[in-house]
This record gives C-alpha cells, structure tokens and sequence, in this order.
C-alpha cells in the first residue's frame, strides 16, 4: 500500500514539473524570481494539462501512462527554460501573508490527515464505481474508450467526458494495478490545486489572511470534503471551474494576458470533466464578454475558442460512434434526450 501511494504521487509530481514547465509558456512567469513567486499555480497548471492531454490522447487510442507523462513534463520543462528569462524580476510591494501562511500549513496538515482516509476508501458510492470507476478501469485495460461501457444505452451517463478518468488511469498505470481504493488520493490533489491555484491567482488581489482561511474553510467544509470521498466529478468540476473564473476575474481587473490564457486551460479542463463544464465555461465567458468592453472582445474570443476546443475530439468521438446521449439543459433543469 505505502509503494503504491508513493508511486501516485510520483505520477502527479511529474504533473507539477508539467505545470512548472507550463508557467512561463503561458506567460504566468517571465523571470525565474517571477517563476518562483507562482510556482503555487504548478501544480493546478500541470494538474489541468495533464487531464487534457491524457482524456485527448485516449480518444485517439495512444496509450497514456508514464512514458506519456514522463514525455510531457520533460517537454514543457525544456520548453519552458526556454522561455523564462535571467533578468531579476522587480520587487512587487511588501505584504504580510503570515496568517494566510498559516492556513495554508492548516490546509496541507488537513490533507495529509485525509488522504489516511482517502487512500483505503472503496468505491462504494452507487455513480462511483457505476460511473468514473467502471470508466477508469476499463481505461487502464484497454488504453481507450471501448464498446459496450462507453456506447451503449444500459451504462448511464455516456456523455460524461474523460478527464477524471484518464488521470485515474494513469494512476492505476503508475502503480502497475487496477485499486479501486487508491482512487480518490487524485480528489485529494484536486483539493490542493484548488488552494493553491486560489492563492496564486488572488494573493496579490486580496487579503491574504481572509483569502488563506477562505480557502481553508471551503476544503474543510463538510459538504466539501463528503463529495471529495464519493469519486464523483462534481468537486474536479467545480474546482477547474472556479479557478477558470478566478482568472477570468483577474484578467478583467488587471489585464494580465497570462491570466486570460489560464482562464482558458482552467475552463477547458472544466468542459472535459463533465458535460455541464461546457455551460458553466460559455456562461463564464459571456459574462467576461458583456464586461470587457470591445477592444479586448477577440483576445476573449480566441480564448473561449481554445476552452471548448479541447471538448472537441470527445464530442467527435461521440458523434462517430453513434452514442445516443443525455445533454444538461438549463431551460427545463433536466436531462432531455437529444
């Protein structure tokens, strides 16, 4: 059990060395001082890329685990290094975090006590195992998106995307086995994304004490952390959504381009969650759009483009394999046919 924990976390510390590589490509970090100022945002960068190119990649049929995910950290890295500049960044004005500090130190000690738990849950939740764990298995044992679990009527849900999946996946690859009780230590690193990705967006644009025990009242929040044990998608989903609109809200205020491009990755790993990531993006995006104003309208466009892209191979694959499918619909607040 131990060699098997350790091995998932291998798997999402190339994740962070994604996302470390990740952060000057997109413009987050210029300077190496700049890089190590944001590097709270690796791992929910790395985290969000990785699912992309795991869900897309097992759509196409190419095997994913730790070849891919070793290639994709080496790559962004070597890109990255690249791109990252030598010259000192300036000194951004002195602020206290100390209380905020320390909330993070309580949201990490919170984790570590969870993930005890997490790592011997089974799946006992009925759309746990009917749903993501049945879907991530047969992922690790096929290296795609086979027939009939993934296309016919009697397996629910058949439009959910593959995100979760694929990273559970690519768990299972890392320790050489399918443990359905090792699966929700990926929701505990979807939990620390969501407050590291939170401080690093915000930390510079809020209190940070208010900001660090926000963040540790929403993790510790019952609710929370009871849907965090289910092996569902609703909390990967809501936190690759909030981040998406976290930065959505800092490029309106500041006018970070870096921040519109990981409003971007953020609501694009949100579409590819669940289906409903597609609506909760668009509707993120209309209303950055109402509020923009018009020179910065095609800068928002291309990057609303490049979120619901990354759905798009998914959406093919259904369509080409004749899946019949139920759509969310904000009109009626049900699932119609379609």
């Amino acid at each position: 059990m131990t060699t098997s924990v350790l091995e998932i976390v291998a798997a999402n510390a190339l994740m962070l060395a994604t996302g470390v590589g990740l952060l000057p490509i997109l413009g987050v970090a210029k300077t190496r001082r700049e890089l190590v100022r944001r590097i709270a945002l690796a791992y929910p960068v790395g985290l969000a890329a990785t699912g992309i190119l795991s869900a897309t990649l097992v759509v196409v049929d190419v095997p994913i685990g730790w070849p891919s995910l070793g290639a994709a950290a080496a790559l962004a890295l070597a890109v990255g290094h690249r791109s990252v500049g030598f010259l000192p960044a300036g000194r951004g004005p002195a602020r206290r975090h100390v209380l905020g500090r320390l909330s993070l130190v309580a949201a990490a000690a919170f984790l570590v006590e969870a993930s005890r738990l997490l790592a011997v849950r089974p799946l006992s939740d009925n759309d746990a195992w009917q749903i993501w764990g049945l879907r991530a298995e047969a992922l690790y044992d096929f290296g795609r998106p086979v027939s009939p679990i993934f296309t016919a009527p009697q397996y629910p849900e058949l439009q959910h995307p593959l995100l979760l999946s694929a990273l559970q996946a690519l768990d299972a690859h890392a320790i050489g086995r399918w443990d359905g009780t090792l699966l929700h230590l990926q929701l505990a690193g979807f939990a620390l994304a969501f407050v590291l990705g939170g401080w690093g967006l915000l930390r510079d644009r809020a209190s940070s004490s208010l900001l660090g025990l926000t963040l540790l009242a929403v993790l510790t929040a019952p609710s929370f952390f009871a849907q965090l044990q289910t092996n569902y998608a609703d909390i990967p989903l809501a936190v690759f959504a909030a981040l998406g609109v976290a930065a959505l809200g800092v490029w309106l205020s500041a006018r970070e381009t870096s921040a519109l491009a990981l409003a971007a990755l953020f609501l694009g790993a949100a579409a590819l969650t669940k289906n409903e990531g597609e609506m909760f993006a668009l509707a993120a995006f209309v209303a950055a759009a109402i509020v923009c104003g018009r020179a910065r309208l095609p800068a928002l466009a291309l990057a609303a483009l490049a979120a619901l892209l990354a759905d798009l191979p998914w959406r093919i694959w259904l369509a080409v394999n004749h899946v019949r499918i139920t759509d969310f619909s904000l009109a009626t607040c049900s699932t119609p046919a379609t």
